[in-house]
């Protein structure tokens, strides 16, 4: 089984049940990376795959850097391959950092306007509501999660609360829900490109 990438130009190839990088398209961004062909790849931006499609998928969702940790039997080194600049290097001791993990983050919406915090409580609600639904998660686990205290988030969550509902992006619950958000929709996001992989495949 293998699955070409276009974005990096590199070929990702199921070998004896370990995924490895089959080839390498000249010209490529990944010519100028730390990537050699027949290295076993291990995690992609820190997420393990088992078909050389996922891979192809999880590469295509990234935004940015793309970090293969890879192994030729020795001690697993870290490759980066960049897909907007062509600047590659190899850093041990690099970290994908994800747009909500960013330290001055700002939900937006399609039309690049920053999100209202009327828009981020009801899709919180709508979130943990759905979490509620589906047995996955309960409310006090995903305040649990974005660090805030129970009365800070009632109050984010009561609109009446706000004479001028922009006054609520003074309330630690707006970004923290915004970043909770955000990785809620990557996971689900990978979630179904990597179902639909499968089943391509």
């Amino acid at each position: 089984q293998e699955s070409n990438d276009s974005k990096l130009g590199i070929v990702i190839v199921l070998d004896g049940g370990r995924l490895k990088v089959g080839s390498i398209l000249p010209g490529s961004v990944s010519t100028r990376s730390d990537l050699q062909v027949g290295m076993i790849i291990e995690s992609i931006n820190g997420h393990q795959v088992s078909t050389s499609a996922e891979a192809v998928v999880l590469i295509d969702a990234i935004e940015g850097n793309v970090t293969f940790v890879v192994s030729t039997g020795t001690p697993s080194s870290v490759a980066d391959v960049s897909s907007n600049n062509g600047d590659a290097n190899q850093n041990e001791d690099s970290a994908v950092t994800m747009p909500w993990e960013e330290e001055h983050f700002v939900p937006v919406t399609k039309a690049g306007k920053q999100k209202s915090p009327n828009v981020i409580r009801s899709e919180l609600q709508k979130y943990i509501d759905q979490c509620k639904a589906d047995g996955s998660r309960t409310q006090t686990n995903i305040i649990d999660e974005m660090g805030v205290n129970n009365n800070t988030f009632r109050r984010y969550m009561n609109p009446r609360t706000y004479k001028d509902q922009w006054s609520a992006l003074q309330n630690g619950t707006y970004r923290a829900a915004a970043r909770l958000l955000a990785k809620a929709k990557f996971e689900s996001d990978m979630a179904k490109k990597s179902g639909s992989a499968k089943r391509k495949a």
